[in-house]
């Protein structure tokens, strides 16, 4: 069975994209994304699974100086999940509906969240 991690988007992004979206989209995968999901068999994950996702990230995930990520960060995220899910239909890996195409970008206050007390519970979830 195919694992999300191991849908890498590196050489359609390379052939299609600027330079530095492939960055982003590396950046984007290895410092908020992988632990999250990179396990998850593919044809498994629900779009509730990716919003799970996208939730997890907006509650918890920080910048090199300690910042919550901003609104376009999050939809580089979205972006990221939405290419991968794109691309491995495209390759016949999994069948149907983009999974992130229903998702939406969470909107939390920067000095709220999901309460710390949480994101185990929310990762257990996740990680079906």
């Amino acid at each position: 069975m195919i694992k999300v991690g191991q849908i890498r988007l590196t050489e359609s992004v390379k052939a299609h994209k600027r330079a530095n979206t492939h960055k982003g989209y590396e950046e984007i995968w290895r410092i908020h994304l992988s632990t999250l999901c990179g396990d998850s068999v593919l044809r498994r994950v629900r779009t509730c699974d990716v919003q799970q996702w996208l939730d997890i990230v907006a509650a918890s995930a920080r910048t090199k100086v300690g910042a919550v990520l901003t609104k376009t960060s999050l939809q580089r995220a979205k972006s990221f999940f939405s290419g991968s899910f794109a691309y491995a239909i495209s390759q016949g890996f999994m069948d149907g509906v983009n999974r992130a195409g229903s998702t939406h970008i969470p909107t939390f206050r920067r000095d709220c969240g999901i309460p710390r007390r949480l994101l185990p519970t929310l990762l257990k979830i996740s990680s079906r």
